[in-house]
């Protein structure tokens, strides 16, 4: 059961993660300034065109939200994963008890 705590660690790590990866999203998406006259103050800006930065930005948004979504995906099979393996081993302790009894 050790061994499943660690794991479980790993599967929230792993929604960590994809939640990080969603509000890199959302920055990408609704954070944007473009100045003219400083470039410093750019802020997700790239080319000189608003419409172009807006479509790089969104390119970049959309490869944010499907890592969040891989992540996502495999802390889901860690959980399934675990669940799975304490059902098949809770069964075969009540087998083994079973056996014992008799």
């Amino acid at each position: 059961m050790e061994m499943n705590k660690g794991i479980k660690n790993i599967a929230i790590l792993s929604y960590i993660i994809s939640a990080v990866f969603i509000g890199l999203g959302f920055h990408k998406l609704y954070v944007y300034k473009h100045s003219e006259t400083f470039i410093s103050n750019n802020v997700n800006s790239y080319v000189g065109g608003d419409a172009y930065n807006y479509i790089i930005n969104t390119g970049y948004a959309t490869s944010f939200f499907v890592v969040a979504t891989l992540f996502v995906i495999i802390g889901s099979t860690i959980v399934v994963l675990i669940k799975l393996n304490n059902i098949f081993y809770d069964d075969e302790d009540s087998i083994e008890e079973e056996n014992t009894e008799e």
